[in-house]
């Protein structure tokens, strides 16, 4: 799993294979202000609700699928689970 809480990496597939990552890059490590919606509505909203407002603000091509924003929102829960064991 990728960690999301630290820098964004570069936005190129070419940085992405210099790590040695497997895919593609993440839409939520590449574009910023699609993570800042993210986490501004996965409190309040539910994923269809999100999605439409990722259309409506970002257009399509910048929406991300309803599994790509599942696996943010189960980083983002593992990640503070992770933070609150401490």
């Amino acid at each position: 799993m990728t960690d999301i809480s630290g820098p964004p990496l570069a936005r190129t597939a070419a940085e992405w294979r210099r790590r040695h990552l497997r895919g593609n890059p993440n839409r939520f490590i590449a574009d910023p202000e699609l993570r800042r919606l993210a986490n501004r509505m996965l409190p309040t909203h539910k994923f269809d609700d999100i999605l439409a407002e990722c259309r409506r603000q970002l257009g399509p091509e910048r929406t991300p699928s309803k599994s790509a924003l599942s696996r943010f929102w189960r980083q983002k829960k593992a990640a503070r689970e992770a933070r609150s064991a401490r």
